[in-house]
């Protein structure tokens, strides 16, 4: 792809807006070879003078011969949203016209510009009208005529077309069997408006009210612009109007446009021929679908004199681009701000939604990254609740390990701190006092029976009682189950240190560092 910025370009031809990359992309096509074609692209991103706008210059991306020389064409967006679609009619270098309607794609990304081949295509035709329809990615053509120089055999007779021809996606054509009935028109427009079938206004265009005659300028009287055709694309049924109020003059080539509410249709410009002469219009005015009243905004400034332009609505402007102004190719911008009707030169930047963070692909990006790290949190933070919720059960359900301060019945931890007092004095303690103190403290647990000793030094063996259920007051009893937490009573060994007796340190059976089975042992017996 080649880009190279221009001061002032000559940016004649057909436009269309992007908004996937918030631009304009005007074409231009040459009649004798694809080496003449043009194309530029502007970026509305920043302000600028629409007079000398900073248009990109890309035509080598179009001069090639992937498509063949394209005459009376239009360019219409893509359903894909970054692709831009060239109706028209084709012909060779060597002056070869092609019969039918031929279909050429540039893509914004990728520049990639090619023919694309479209099964039942009708015949090539030239002052025809058309509408694309977003919604659905219809493209629709009606009226205009089909002669030799749009690949009509020359022994033929002019063929004005009444029917509807329409391609969906760029697949099939198709051409409905039920043509309007009453008077073909060249040079009018169609806009889809929102009423309850989304049906499509045919407006202005020239009357050909005589078949017999060749489509020149000045053969057909302008249409009445109070006389309103409708199309229904779902039934294809037609209908029409009766428009009232500030009816505007007829005309040809001029543009119709919707403006954002729906309903309201925006005519702009246009050419029309009478006894007086040719006149090229710059005139503004309202058609109201819901009433079928015209109607002429107070506008601010002067509109330029403006046929065969591109009108597009982006935002509340209307872009008014290139054209003729009579004589001469039109090759510049004009702006009319439509909560004021004032014209201007003056872009301010239209910086499009979401830009900032790469426009709509970096929108759905960050919408997926949000949603994924929302789940992540959400994750989480019901681990640690389970894993919380597991803890307190298992803490609740089961009895405490036993150790110097936990028996297997969890006398010691219901009274911690009266168990060290009596069990780790100062100073020197005979081993039945020891064993009295502690029997006061839990009375009814355990009676020492056996010798006294005072001030002993060594291991002194005191066998666990039998088995006896807890009293009341035990609050950390195992209801599961009436083994140990270990799965046998432990022994309770008494250890004497420089003639201080230490806690009891409760373990199964003899442990490294514990009595043998040799040494002589002092009891306690549960008191019934």
């Amino acid at each position: 792809m080649s880009v190279s910025q221009s001061s002032s370009p000559a940016i004649g031809g057909k436009a269309v807006y992007i908004e996937s990359s918030n631009s304009i992309w005007i074409f231009s096509f040459a009649r004798a070879t694809q080496t003449g074609n043009t194309l530029y692209s502007i970026d509305l991103s920043n302000g600028f003078n629409t007079k000398a706008p900073p248009a990109k210059q890309r035509s080598i991306d179009i001069q090639n011969s992937n498509c063949p020389v394209l005459h009376f064409p239009v360019v219409v967006p893509d359903f894909d949203g970054e692709s831009i679609n060239a109706f028209g009619t084709g012909s060779y270098t060597n002056t070869e016209y092609i019969s039918n309607m031929i279909v050429c794609q540039y893509n914004t990304k990728t520049s990639n510009w090619k023919q694309i081949s479209i099964p039942n295509a009708p015949l090539g035709r030239r002052n025809y009208g058309y509408e694309y329809i977003r919604s659905n990615g219809q493209t629709l053509f009606w009226g205009g005529d089909s002669d030799p120089i749009t690949g009509l055999n020359e022994t033929a007779n002019y063929i004005w077309h009444k029917e509807v021809s329409m391609t969906s996606r760029l697949s099939a054509w198709v051409n409905p069997n039920l043509p309007y009935t009453g008077l073909g028109r060249t040079n009018a427009t169609l806009t889809q408006f929102l009423d309850t079938n989304s049906r499509i206004a045919i407006i202005g265009g020239a009357v050909i009210d005589d078949e017999s005659k060749v489509d020149s300028v000045t053969n057909f009287p302008m249409a009445n612009m109070s006389d309103i055709i409708l199309y229904d694309a779902r039934t294809q049924n037609w209908d029409t109007a009766v428009a009232t109020g500030q009816v505007p003059v007829g005309r040809k080539h001029h543009t119709a446009t919707l403006l954002p509410d729906g309903n309201r249709i925006l005519l702009y410009g246009g050419e029309l021929f009478n006894d007086s002469g040719y006149f090229v219009l710059n005139d503004v005015a309202i058609l109201d679908t819901t009433t079928w009243i015209w109607s002429i905004p107070n506008c601010t400034g002067t509109g330029l004199t403006r046929s065969n332009h591109t009108s597009i609505v982006i935002g509340n402007q209307l872009w008014v681009i290139a054209g003729s102004n009579g004589p001469t190719k039109a090759v510049d911008i004009q702006i009319l701000d439509l909560d004021t009707y004032t014209w201007t030169f003056d872009a301010k930047g239209n910086r499009s939604k979401f830009s900032s963070i790469g426009g709509v692909g970096g929108l759905i990006g960050t919408i997926v990254g949000c949603v994924a790290a929302v789940l992540l949190i959400a994750g989480l933070i019901t681990f640690f609740c389970l894993r919380k919720k597991k803890k307190r059960a298992l803490e609740n359900d089961s009895p405490l390990p036993y150790d110097n301060y936990n028996d297997p019945y969890n006398h010691f931890s219901k009274n911690q701190q009266q168990n060290n007092a009596l069990l780790s004095t100062s100073g020197a303690m005979d081993y039945q006092t020891d064993m009295q103190s502690y029997n006061a403290a839990y009375p009814g647990v355990y009676q020492y029976v056996g010798p006294t000793v005072s001030q002993q030094t060594g291991l002194h063996d005191l066998a666990a009682p039998a088995y006896q259920p807890p009293t009341e007051d035990h609050q950390r009893w195992n209801r599961s189950t009436h083994d140990s937490p270990r799965g046998s009573i432990p022994n309770i060994h008494m250890y004497s240190v420089q003639g201080k007796p230490q806690k009891p340190n409760l373990v199964e059976g003899h442990e490294e560092g514990g009595p043998s089975s040799n040494e002589s042992t002092n009891t306690l017996q549960r008191i019934p």
